[in-house]
């Protein structure tokens, strides 16, 4: 297809790390760009404040290092333009992203016809709110990618919490988003079975596409220098003397139970007491986390190493993957382990029952915010089973490693094509 035929596509999106040159997101914005006649990127961005994005040779907002103003339109593309909205402050980003949206779909209208263009929003809430009324106001198709399990039980807990109320907020704009939206895309088939079976969306006009993984890059190597504390490594982390060796990879925060993995850790130790758990991740539930392993009296057994750029050397020190999240969209970290043969025991979540398979080529077990108890002596038993038996450890990673691959996309280039179908399902569904 000429690039004159191509679609012209809005994205509404909330990562500022898209503004960091030769960062992940920087680098997919500009794949992106070769997809499509033009990508313009309307950016949730906060004016002054930490978490405003730092561009070089922009003047400073003032003093006390209250951060930088972020440029209000750059080029990062040969067609790919990104508009902050620069705004105040987080309730501001609604208002600001379709403020300045409207800018940018007015401009663009006057050289594009409207059938050729696709709003694209990164979620179903805040960004697809701006979506919505950009779409409604200007009359063009509206694509919403869904990451996340909103419609899960636990994605509004705890219930009377700000973040549970905040969830629940978020989970009716969700329903009058998608109600307005021409597709669908997300990231796994549990997502897509709850929204068909909650009768918000139509199966023919949802996409599914998960976050893509390079399934070479995760080979494991056999390389034993690639290991945690090996030559190619740093020499601040060591691990102990520890015959098996368990991970955990997220941010540490209420919605993914790390507390739950380690009170089943406490009493696997006593079971097993030459095994070590690596938690990497931060967030703000670690310094109870830290106090909970002391209280428990793991805390020579567990091993925090903060956020980790790298993972890979991780799971080549890994004998199995903890993740205990309460709800999940898809768990692009289960994916990389999986593709690295290393075993998997997850909560009731994201690829659970759809790649992770109980029994197959990890273990599932019942997730639940309201026994922990059950849920912990279940994560207790197989994580018991899992290190006590290592035929059982080789058996999954041989499964793990042949299922993931069969899982993803068999090269980057596939899946940009599949990103594309998707959008332009959006303008035909929309057409019609």
């Amino acid at each position: 297809m000429k690039r004159s035929q191509l679609p012209a596509v809005v994205m509404i999106s909330t990562d500022v790390s898209i503004l960091k040159e030769g960062s992940a997101a920087h680098r997919r914005m500009r794949e992106y760009g070769t997809l499509f006649a033009e990508l313009h990127i309307v950016l949730f961005t906060r004016r002054f404040g930490k978490r405003a994005p730092r561009m070089g040779g922009v003047s400073g907002g003032g003093k006390g290092g209250r951060g930088v103003l972020a440029p209000a339109t750059i080029q990062i593309g040969q067609n790919v333009l990104v508009h902050s909205t620069q705004s105040w402050n987080r309730w501001c980003f609604v208002d600001d992203g379709v403020r300045v949206g409207r800018a940018v779909l007015a401009r663009l209208l006057k050289r594009t016809p409207s059938t050729q263009i696709v709003i694209s929003t990164q979620d179903p809430f805040e960004t697809g709110l701006v979506g919505k009324k950009l779409a409604e106001r200007f009359g063009v198709a509206l694509q919403v990618q869904v990451h996340t399990d909103f419609l899960s039980p636990y994605f509004c807990w705890p219930t009377l919490s700000f973040v549970g109320l905040l969830n629940r907020f978020r989970r009716h704009v969700a329903r009058a988003v998608l109600a307005r939206a021409s597709s669908v895309r997300v990231v796994s088939e549990r997502i897509k079975k709850s929204l068909i079976g909650s009768h918000i969306w139509h199966p023919d006009h949802i996409q599914v596409l998960p976050i893509y993984v390079d399934p070479f890059a995760w080979a494991l190597s056999q390389d034993v220098h690639a290991r945690v504390g090996g030559e190619r490594e740093a020499d601040w982390v060591h691990l102990p003397h520890w015959e098996t060796v368990g991970l955990m990879a997220c941010r540490l925060t209420k919605e993914k139970q790390v507390d739950l993995a380690l009170r089943a850790f406490a009493k696997t130790v006593k079971v097993a007491p030459k095994t070590g758990l690596i938690i990497a991740g931060e967030g703000p539930e670690r310094p109870h986390l830290e106090r909970l392993a002391r209280k428990l009296g793991i805390e020579h057994s567990v091993l925090f190493v903060g956020w980790q750029r790298r993972l890979l050397p991780f799971f080549h020190s890994a004998d199995f993957l903890l993740s205990t999240s309460l709800f999940e969209g898809y768990g692009m970290t289960m994916v990389e382990a999986m593709l690295a043969g290393v075993p998997v025991i997850a909560s009731d979540t994201g690829i659970a029952g759809d790649l992770l398979i109980d029994g197959r080529n990890g273990y599932v077990f019942s997730l639940t915010a309201h026994n922990s108890k059950e849920a912990e002596n279940q994560l207790f038993a197989k994580m018991t089973k899992l290190i006590m038996h290592p035929e059982l450890r080789q058996r999954f990673s041989e499964a793990a490693t042949r299922d993931a691959r069969k899982h993803t996309y068999p090269s980057h280039g596939a899946y940009l094509k599949a990103y594309q179908e998707g959008v332009l399902m959006a303008l035909s569904t929309h057409s019609r």
